[in-house]
């Protein structure tokens, strides 16, 4: 982008976001192993919901056309709460809503602020290396998380885990 004042900016973000809107999931489609993923978690009564930084108002409109939306248990946005990720309280949030404790929770993400914000809040965490940016990162918390290469690692690791995970 050319240099440009906060005016001018505000004015591309603003025409950005609305065809990001628009277009959000045109040419998307879940990962491979995500829908089989969701019907063990289901078929099991495990609930499971998504954390996101992004916006509501971008968020559920991709849910929508993922077939998501009326799935999933719980969802909090990035404005949902006052604070994102990599704070504690939106992981709180959703485990509060699935009626889950923490530490009976296992938060999956692919960016190293998912990893941070579900092991201040207690949870069990597991580093997907799919996605956006995990595989960039060189840190002992991903080293020391579950590492999930394929959504049948979540299946796997969720077996392991028993009536833990289930609880």
């Amino acid at each position: 982008m050319p240099p440009a004042d906060s005016t001018q900016i505000e004015i591309w973000k603003s025409q950005f976001l609305a065809r990001y809107a628009q277009h959000s999931f045109n040419q998307s489609s879940l990962y491979d192993g995500v829908a089989e993923l969701l019907q063990f978690l289901e078929g099991s009564g495990i609930p499971w919901g998504i954390v996101t930084n992004k916006s509501e108002a971008l968020s559920v409109p991709i849910l929508h056309s993922a077939k998501l939306m009326d799935r999933l248990s719980c969802l909090v946005c990035g404005d949902t709460l006052t604070r994102n990720k990599p704070d504690p309280a939106p992981v709180r949030l959703a485990c509060e809503r699935v009626k889950t404790p923490a530490g009976m929770t296992l938060f999956a993400g692919d960016d190293l602020r998912d990893l941070q914000a579900g092991r201040a809040a207690g949870t069990m965490i597991a580093a997907v290396h799919y996605g956006y940016g995990i595989l960039e990162q060189d840190d002992e918390l991903v080293s020391s998380s579950a590492q999930i290469h394929h959504p049948a690692d979540l299946i796997n690791l969720v077996g392991e885990c028993g009536t833990l995970c289930r609880a």
